[in-house]
């Protein structure tokens, strides 16, 4: 059975436990689908009953889970996100492959410390500036503008609009998919893909922040160039240049080591794929075939370039990884009318 085939499994009939000792932290289930059994089948109510330092195992589904107002500490796990993108052609998308939608809204500075895994998130507001959060495998479909944060890190998301991080310490966006890349005041981008689209500049790395490791993409209808007074090293520009270098080469890399104005076709080869929404998540891969092509190996010293190298290597889809089974209990005999009462207990993988 392949990974992804066992993980689906494991989403849907598994129970996902913390495995802590002691004072041990509850695992809550959230599913608002017909029929379901679980805790509860509203975020509002899953976390009234929480405790801090509680894990919210969310089921996909069709249904918006509406908005979650946050006012302590937790860990909220979803399906991830494009779940049905590398389907067979003509399967129909099931419950199985539905992401766990929710709008995100901050009370107060008592959620530091959260973290959120596998997400399909509208929107996020907060009041009060949050410290120590921790976004993973997550598609964001509105812009997110963080500013004054510490300890705030983004890894393997993938954002349908900008990302903007401003004024923060210790911020990091680490094997992101975006539409346009804002920072400034220190924060620090690395093996993300920016994908440049509209007519707003689309890539702007200023005070003191920097960018490495990065794929830079200038799409039709964006005249714009990147703004940089930060540290740019390792990038290559599709279809752009990469002040304050402008080198009109696209085959050598300038003095910080990035690559400007390198042709699409020399970076990468189209995947084929069907319609809409397929293809959203990696519609491209390297071309491998190309001797030239700056982004092709596989360190992460400077020579790898994009979301597929680094420390954290971006998840195609946005699967969370395959937990580990710690626990298997067979209560009792079976019989051909009562069936076997199998208990699984894993534990889901720290991000």
């Amino acid at each position: 059975m392949d990974t992804v085939a066992y993980w689906r499994i494991a989403r849907v009939s598994l129970v996902l436990l913390t495995g802590m000792i002691g004072t041990q932290a509850a695992t809550i289930t959230v599913n608002n689908n017909a029929g379901a059994v679980a805790d509860h089948s509203t975020m509002a109510d899953a976390i009234a009953a929480a405790s801090a330092s509680d894990t919210l195992l969310v089921a996909g589904s069709s249904t918006n889970y509406g908005i979650a107002n946050l006012d302590k500490q937790l860990k909220i796990v979803g399906p991830g996100y494009f779940l049905a993108e590398n389907n067979v052609p003509g399967v129909t998308p099931g419950i199985d492959d539905q992401p766990a939608t929710v709008t995100l809204t901050f009370l107060n500075s008592s959620v530091e410390g959260s973290r959120f895994v596998g997400l399909s998130i509208t929107n996020v507001n907060y009041g009060p500036v949050t410290s120590d959060m921790l976004w993973d495998r997550c598609r964001f479909l509105a812009n997110v503008t963080w500013s004054g944060a510490t300890d705030f890190r983004v890894t393997r998301c993938y954002f349908d609009g900008w990302l903007s991080i401003g004024a923060s310490t210790n911020t990091t966006a680490i094997g992101c998919n975006m539409n346009r890349l804002y920072l400034d005041g220190g924060a620090v981008a690395s093996h993300c893909t920016i994908r440049g689209s509209g007519n707003a500049a689309f890539f702007n790395i200023t005070g003191g922040s920097a960018a490495t490791n990065c794929l830079v993409i200038r799409w039709n209808n964006n005249g714009q160039v990147p703004v940089i007074t930060g540290s740019v090293t390792h990038c290559v520009g599709i279809n752009t240049e990469l002040p304050p270098s402008e080198s009109d080469s696209a085959a050598t890399p300038d003095a910080s080591n990035n690559y400007d104005n390198v042709p699409f076709s020399d970076l990468a080869t189209m995947i084929l794929a069907p319609a809409p929404p397929y293809a959203k998540d990696a519609f491209y891969q390297l071309n491998t075939a190309n001797a030239s092509n700056p982004a092709v190996a596989n360190a992460s010293d400077g020579t790898d370039i994009g979301a597929f190298g680094g420390p954290v290597p971006y998840r195609l889809a946005g699967q969370p990884s395959i937990p580990k089974i710690s626990n298997l209990v067979v209560p009792g005999l079976a019989s051909p009318t009562s069936g076997l009462n199998v208990k699984v207990t894993v534990t889901e993988p720290t991000p």
